[in-house]
């Protein structure tokens, strides 16, 4: 989800703790979703600010529950904390997938009760629509 394709005017900094929350389904009872806070530099080169992974079983409390199928549900994620100062022309870009291997194991999407089930793959719909807004919480402070 690329922010402003300009980027922005002057140095902003971020610090403290950041979230995403949007909407999702899958067609697996259970998976899991990587989410990354990236750093798009004017000359288009990435880098990473922050990364974390979420098997959905634990998206509640209290203990795992299923997805249900084809449904689209809010997701929320911690990112945790951050502390970065980002240059003036330079955006925040925040990639979603359901993997990153070898970082993360590979996730079965299967359910976690069933050891003997065979890993398979998973459709996994992101949405970002009006009825299925996403957010980006991203602390901001003064520069000092």
């Amino acid at each position: 989800i690329p922010g402003n394709a300009e980027g922005h005017h002057g140095n902003q900094r971020s610090a403290g703790n950041s979230a995403v929350g949007g909407y999702r389904c899958s067609d697996a009872p259970d998976t899991a979703f990587v989410v990354q806070l990236v750093d798009v530099h004017p000359d288009g080169y990435q880098a990473l600010l922050l990364e974390t992974a979420l098997a959905t079983r634990h998206r509640d409390d209290p203990g795992p529950s299923e997805l249900s199928y084809g449904v689209p549900e809010r997701l929320d994620v911690e990112l945790g904390p951050i502390s970065a100062t980002l240059p003036a022309g330079h955006r925040i870009a925040l990639h979603v997938t359901s993997r990153n291997c070898p970082a993360y194991e590979v996730h079965p999407n299967t359910h976690w009760e069933d050891a003997s089930a065979p890993p398979r793959p998973a459709f996994q719909t992101v949405y970002h629509d009006r009825q299925h807004a996403s957010v980006l919480i991203l602390p901001r402070t003064e520069e000092p």
